[in-house]
């Protein structure tokens, strides 16, 4: 679900230039990147199983939106 909200916002200001939809997207991103940096290699690969597309595509789309490496 967070996956969703998180591609909803971003979408919200590719469509529609709505600044607010990235600063919440962007607010995703870094909510995402503490959550993972707490993981270890096997905990990451056990999340990986079964989130392996929704929030990398999400990521990447951000990412070509602002130029910021660290969303990759």
């Amino acid at each position: 679900s967070i996956q969703k909200i998180f591609k909803g916002a971003l979408e919200a200001y590719m469509l529609t230039g709505n600044e607010q939809g990235l600063e919440i997207a962007e607010k995703f991103a870094a909510w995402t990147k503490t959550q993972t940096d707490k993981l270890n290699y096997e905990q990451m690969q056990r999340m990986l199983f079964s989130e392996y597309g929704g929030m990398a595509e999400t990521l990447v789309w951000l990412y070509q939106e602002t130029g910021k490496e660290e969303y990759l």
